[in-house]
């Protein structure tokens, strides 16, 4: 998978493109989970779907951040949790700005997030690490910890955080999801439903070439969709 994104690169394709797509995956998936357009029409009168979204300081929390406008967009009441690891940069800061723009709401605090009993989320996002396993500190363990706690389901992105992409396995703490979201290709620990979820697979963009080059014969149905619902082997 971080060949084919590398190869990617080499095409032309930046990170800022791969966020991005991965922005508009992640917000496709979240808005069926919660049930697409029974859930979401401009006449709807019922309370918005509240979504929280986890950011990490990895690409993928960035891709999490990017989203939230796609989502507040839509009618959903979005909050984003960054705690002090998440990153902040030019592009970051940028991503903020226009998902404040858009309605989105960011807190620092788990204490600024809803209560359950009050005021009930119905999805969380997990895009706190992917596949990224350098990066588990107190405060993206005290997340994963209150995603777990939380009655709403969770919707990990790339691969569940705290779990190891490449072998399955699991460190002390790691988020338990409904569903994971891979972007352009599952990774190769995706081999249990115990562990992934529900699987999914989002278009991140990336030429076929790209694949061709890391993985031989390697093709991906897509048909018209950007987000298709995937099986264990």
């Amino acid at each position: 998978m971080e060949v084919a994104k590398l190869v990617g690169r080499e095409t032309g394709l930046t990170q800022t493109q791969l966020v991005e797509n991965g922005a508009f995956g992640i917000s496709t998936m979240v808005l069926k989970a919660i049930g697409g357009h029974r859930r979401i029409q401009p006449d709807n009168h019922n309370a918005a779907p509240v979504v929280v979204i986890l950011a990490g300081p990895t690409a993928i929390g960035e891709s999490g951040i990017a989203a939230a406008r796609h989502l507040a967009n839509r009618g959903c009441q979005v909050i984003i949790s960054m705690s002090e690891d998440t990153y902040c940069g030019a592009t970051v800061e940028q991503y903020k700005k226009l998902a404040k723009f858009s309605g989105a709401r960011i807190v620092y605090s788990l204490d600024e997030l809803p209560d359950q009993y009050t005021t009930p989320v119905d999805i969380i996002v997990d895009a706190l690490l992917g596949s990224d396993m350098l990066k588990i500190t107190p405060a993206i363990k005290s997340q994963m910890i209150w995603a777990n706690n939380n009655k709403a389901p969770v919707l990990s992105i790339e691969f569940p955080s705290g779990v190891n992409p490449n072998d399955g396995q699991a460190s002390d703490t790691f988020i338990h999801p409904k569903w994971t979201l891979c972007l352009a290709a599952p990774y190769t620990g995706c081999t249990s439903r115990n562990v992934t979820g529900e699987l999914f697979l989002a278009d991140a963009g990336l030429p076929f070439s790209c694949f061709e080059k890391s993985v031989p014969h390697f093709h991906i149905p897509w048909g018209s969709d950007f987000v298709l619902a995937l099986e264990y082997a």
